[in-house]
């Protein structure tokens, strides 16, 4: 089973929350579940008696990364990263990890230094979570970063304005700035972290979590491309990077829905026939997914390579994408 395969999230839109709303007031949700309370930012296991009350909006998660992955902390009291004596002994060393590197900017270093023990605590996770140690972790950084910067005193005149969404591919962070779509990207991405620093110091602002006109039409947007309703968005872009990077990313808004490009005719209409790997490396630097759509293009073979957000997520897009549309994918030329 793939990633995507565990990814499930059951919020107030789905068509099973009110029966996991009902079992929720008669206190009999799955063991197998989490439960997350939106107004206190925490998510706790079923049974737990800290935070149980009538919200309307709770949310219920069979992988606690979900949660984690929307900005959710975990219950002190009843302790969903795990119970048990190996349990406690694991998530000492997990908790150790994620306190040491939260504010490191080079995580992938970090972990190559924390020996041994990493490798046992990194089984036990997937073992325990089905999910990726290393995704935890950085998404743990990410949520600090951001709640630091909400607490921050610090008066400016830039601010950025954050919003989380959770989508059928799992969650992602939208970012804007004066109205305009600077930053969509999958929750779990590794570069994450690196790119939000790299945002908040271009725009030389402060991340602040709100909602806006801007990210309400988001919102709505992404539910209609994912449902097969909409083929273009309408949201304004402030997409930051090189004149080549601009140049690339403004070739794959071009592409339409339900077709395919290669690096190699991207490179050549822009005049670089041989700067194919060029090509690919601003593909991967685009910060605004499935809005500029990198995940159109593929290897001159067919080949699905290079989607930062993972191929899993590549190859189901294009797959929706070639369903909605009624058509197989073909390439433009």
């Amino acid at each position: 089973m793939n990633q995507l395969n565990r990814i499930s999230l059951i919020s107030p839109d789905d068509p099973n929350y009110q029966k996991f709303y009902k079992m929720y007031l008669e206190k009999r949700v799955p063991k197998d579940y989490f439960i997350g309370f939106p107004f206190k930012g925490i998510v706790c296991c079923p049974g737990c008696h800290m935070h149980m009350t009538d919200e309307q909006n709770v949310i219920f998660s069979h992988r606690l990364i979900d949660l984690i992955s929307l900005g959710y902390k975990e219950c002190d009291a009843c302790s969903p990263l795990g119970n048990g004596n190996e349990s406690q002994a694991v998530k000492g060393i997990i908790r150790n990890y994620a306190n040491d590197i939260r504010h490191d900017a080079y995580l992938r270093e970090s972990i190559s230094a924390l020996g041994e023990s990493y490798a046992l605590a990194e089984k036990w996770f997937q073992n325990q979570h089905h999910a990726d140690l290393h995704q935890y972790l950085n998404m743990k950084r990410i949520n600090a970063l951001l709640e630091e910067e909400n607490h921050l005193s610090t008066e400016t005149d830039r601010i950025i304005l954050y919003h989380r969404f959770w989508t059928p591919v799992g969650a992602m962070i939208g970012c804007f700035i004066d109205g305009k779509l600077c930053l969509l990207e999958f929750a779990d991405r590794k570069e994450l972290s690196t790119e939000l620093l790299a945002i908040k110091s271009t725009i030389k602002g402060q991340f602040k979590q709100d909602d806006s006109m801007v990210s309400v039409q988001l919102y709505k947007e992404l539910g209609e491309y994912f449902s097969g309703t909409r083929k273009k968005f309408s949201i304004p872009l402030a997409s930051m990077g090189t004149d080549f990077q601009l140049k690339a990313w403004d070739l794959l808004l071009t592409i339409p829905y339900g077709k395919i490009s290669t690096y190699k005719f991207q490179a050549e209409l822009m005049g670089k026939s041989k700067a194919v790997r060029a090509v690919g490396r601003a593909n991967s630097t685009n910060r605004i997914a499935i809005l500029i759509p990198c995940h159109r293009v593929i290897g001159e073979s067919g080949e699905l390579t290079g989607y930062s957000g993972g191929l899993e997520r590549k190859k189901y897009l294009l797959e929706m994408e070639a369903s909605f549309s009624g058509e197989e994918l073909s390439k433009i030329e």
